[in-house]
């Protein structure tokens, strides 16, 4: 016979149970929200692509703006003539003034 000493023994019944707590259910809790932020992402493509094809559709249906009444539009934003002050000189070409230069 086995001596045992006189002491209270400790049981394992339990132990799958916490660890199941311990370990899974986190997991599961990450599983849940990592799904649910894949879901999201793709809804927000969809959204984005969906409006973007709306607005390209409007586009394409809107009427063509009339031609502007005069063609150069900028231009005419410009002082006129007399306001800018006197003309500058007319440009020399480069090779004139590297002619010039040589003599």
């Amino acid at each position: 016979m086995t001596y045992e000493p006189a002491r209270m023994r400790v049981s394992d019944r339990g132990s799958v149970s916490s660890e199941v707590v311990v370990l899974a259910v986190p997991f599961m809790i990450l599983v849940a929200v990592f799904l649910i932020f894949c879901g999201r992402a793709a809804s927000a493509v969809i959204d984005v692509e969906s409006a973007a094809a709306a607005a390209a559709r409007a586009a394409a249906d809107a009427a063509t703006p009339p031609p502007l009444s005069r063609p150069h539009r900028a231009r005419s934003r410009q002082p006129p003539p007399a306001a800018r002050g006197p003309a500058p000189p007319p440009r020399t070409p480069r090779s004139t003034i590297a002619a010039d230069r040589s003599a």
